[in-house]
């Protein structure tokens, strides 16, 4: 018989982190480099009063960005090009509404 896997985790031995909660405001979680799986994706629900803050990092020199400026995010991604490319919503966010950052990484065919 198995066991029900403790919340936020799943797998036949619950060894898959599937969701966290952070509750301060210096809490980060550190993520294993996508490059080394060919498909994966990281879905974030959060609700913010912060007008500033870095929702996602990857990389140093070739980065990608999703961050609050401003209460709009704000998306920069730079593969070695100049200028880097930058997005920013229409909307603002940092109004404690529920929302949805979605990231999706694939490498090869």
């Amino acid at each position: 018989m198995l066991a029900a896997a403790t919340a936020g985790f799943e797998g036949k031995k619950c060894e898959k982190l599937s969701s966290v909660s952070l509750r301060e405001s210096d809490a980060y979680v550190s993520l294993p480099a996508l490059s080394s799986r060919p498909h994966s994706n990281v879905t974030l629900l959060l609700s913010t009063r912060q007008r500033h803050g870095v929702i996602v990092y990857h990389g140093v020199d070739e980065h990608l960005a999703v961050e609050l400026f401003l209460g709009r995010l704000r998306v920069s991604y730079n593969i070695g090009n100049y200028p880097v490319s930058t997005m920013f919503s229409y909307e603002q966010l940092s109004d404690g509404t529920m929302i949805a950052v979605y990231w999706a990484h694939s490498v090869g065919p």
